[in-house]
């Protein structure tokens, strides 16, 4: 083991990200369930209610039979649906637990992490002795290349007529064109990101409820709100991003919040909701709500043409024709079909509107 990628003291994670995502999806379903038993668990008590309200009419003789057999019914089938509901909370309970490691598999989970830790270092090496190989690949053809040009001047001093590359000088070149650069350092940024060596990080703070990055050797990549987790720039730079756009969102408008946060923010956001006397979930909330309100509010009034100059400089306006057969009303003032008007929009929005045929070119 060399060049600090040795992992006799390493600290890995305990738990995979699958077994542990798997558990929240256990969880959630356990949720579901404490629902069905607390639902369940109502209505056999107002059915108890009901049976005790009827069989108390027996010495007036005045009991409804139908009412008595439905409520005795209804009670009988709750209380298996309440059993099963149970049955399955606590079939669910062992499962989650059967997911945690005992000792012994923890100590053997390490024991195999530790192993492919050792494989990926030494597999480093080659990467290194493959890179020193291509190396002196190239260095041959870099002198195989010397000595050609070599051979020109030697042929041009003898009027030796060569042709084509008659002197075979370009043999090589298809070869040389192939042949890739920096594997080992790449192989070497790869290894530090999966062992947690070595490597250049910052820490920041969980913004979303759950948030899941690629795993490592160190660490199962499955986060919470308000975690503190070591990124490096890469990672750093979509998780910050405010202008993620929503996949499972229609709204054009709609984007992502960001997934974490600066230490030095979540500090501000904590400082804010002990202020309020709130949970800091809730300051984020509504932030991510303003945020959604004002990236709305912006789509509309650039949708609309009003207001462009104060949120962005459309630059040179597009000159375009109206194509659709309805008026087209822009900028105070109805447009037909045929007639030319100058669009000082955004690209993306004037590139939309003509896709949905309003606008063709002039």
């Amino acid at each position: 083991m060399k060049n600090g990628l040795n992992q006799t003291t390493a600290t890995y994670s305990s738990r995979s990200q699958r077994s542990l995502l798997e558990e929240d999806r256990l969880r959630g379903n356990l949720e579901k369930i404490d629902g069905l038993i607390r639902h369940t668990e109502r209505k056999i008590a107002d059915l108890e209610k009901d049976k005790a309200r009827t069989l108390a009419q027996i010495p007036t003789g005045k009991v409804n039979q139908t009412f008595l057999s439905f409520t005795l019914e209804a009670l009988e089938d709750n209380g298996r649906k309440l059993a099963a509901y149970k049955e399955e909370r606590a079939s669910a309970e062992k499962v989650i637990a059967n997911l945690a490691p005992s000792p012994a598999q923890a100590a053997e989970r390490a024991e195999r992490q530790n192993y492919l830790a050792n494989l990926a270092a030494e597999r480093l090496q080659k990467d290194r002795l493959v890179e020193g190989a291509l190396n002196g690949f190239r260095r041959l053809l870099k002198e195989r290349a010397e000595l050609t040009a070599k051979m020109l001047k030697a042929a041009e001093a003898v009027d030796f007529t060569v042709g084509d590359d008659g002197l075979d000088g370009r043999r090589f070149d298809d070869l040389l064109g192939l042949l890739p650069g920096q594997l080992a350092a790449s192989s070497e940024r790869w290894a530090q990101w999966v062992l947690a060596k070595g490597e250049s990080l910052k820490s920041y703070i969980v913004r979303d409820e759950v948030l899941t990055i690629p795993e490592t050797l160190a660490h199962h990549g499955v986060l919470r709100f308000g975690d503190r987790v070591d990124l490096n720039e890469d990672q750093v730079r979509d998780l910050l991003r405010k202008d993620r756009p929503a996949r499972t969102q229609t709204a054009p408008w709609r984007h992502l919040p960001p997934s974490i946060m600066t230490v030095e923010d979540y500090g501000e956001v904590l400082a804010m909701a002990k202020k309020k006397g709130v949970p800091v979930q809730e300051i984020c909330f509504w932030e991510d709500v303003e945020g959604d309100t004002k990236a709305r509010d912006r789509f509309t009034r650039l949708e609309e043409g009003a207001d462009l100059s104060i949120y962005e400089d459309p630059g040179e306006p597009f000159k375009v024709r109206v194509r659709a057969s309805r008026q087209i009303n822009f900028s105070d003032r109805a447009y037909v079909a045929g007639e030319l008007l100058e669009y000082p929009g955004r690209k993306w929005s004037l590139c939309r509107m003509a896709q949905e045929g309003e606008f063709e070119r002039p």
